[in-house]
């Protein structure tokens, strides 16, 4: 997801105008969270790290880094193309180690972000084909979206991609990351309309849909990627 588009998201799930936050970052408009979002500017690296934090973001690390490395593309594009060079066509598609977390794991909030970096003392599975730096792996620990996948298996969480109705996805539902009042699902999302959201099972016969306020519930990544166990 580009980062105009994620600052988008972010400031409209918090309610707040362009105008609201520009206010909050020191800017006396919201000319320039306008100019963010269309994709016309990409904000400098201690502006990113004001809006992140006016926007009140429990992790800003993956917020952050998103601009980051739009900034990086642009300015490594420009320079190859004075070089007379450009990029392979896989250089998106490399093989990349993602961390593997297990359910107990995320329920307590330990959402990595990353790879290469990360990586260290921390279980991974090497895949290629995704594009999302900060896409994790989640191991299945129970059978509520089985048939599409069960207990065993694991999943390819990517949070820059925005779960759309029909999708599946890793959501909160209530709460912040890490508190107990929240409950953290992985499921098939049925956008109803602005008020109300259902999270579907893998077979209704057999486990009944959950129902939530949409307010209360906040998408952490979109599923793309399932690997069955063996």
């Amino acid at each position: 997801m580009k980062f105009g588009k994620r600052l988008q998201r972010e400031r409209e799930r918090r309610g707040l105008t362009q105008r609201e936050l520009g206010l909050r970052v020191g800017l006396t408009s919201g000319t320039y969270i306008s100019q963010i979002e269309s994709g016309e500017k990409l904000p400098p690296l201690e502006t990113t790290i004001r809006i992140a934090e006016s926007l009140g973001l429990e992790d800003t690390y993956p917020f952050v880094m998103n601009a980051v490395r739009e900034r990086s593309a642009l300015e490594y594009d420009y320079l190859t193309t004075r070089a007379g060079e450009q990029p392979t066509p896989e250089y998106e598609n490399e093989l990349r180690p993602l961390p593997i977390r297990s359910w107990s794991e995320v329920i307590e909030g330990k959402l990595p972000t990353g790879s290469a970096t990360e990586v260290s003392g921390i279980r991974c599975v090497v895949l290629d084909g995704v594009n999302d730096a900060d896409a994790f792996v989640i191991q299945i620990e129970d059978d509520w979206m089985a048939p599409v996948f069960k207990k065993g298996d694991m999943v390819v969480v990517s949070p820059s991609e925005e779960a759309k109705s029909g999708d599946i996805a890793l959501v909160r539902i209530g709460g912040k990351r890490g508190d107990p009042s929240s409950e953290m699902l992985i499921a098939r999302l049925l956008l109803r309309d602005d008020k109300w959201t259902d999270l579907l099972p893998g077979d209704l016969t057999k486990n009944a849909p959950r129902t939530a306020t949409a307010g209360a519930v906040m998408s952490l990544g979109r599923i793309v990627r399932i690997i069955n166990a063996i």
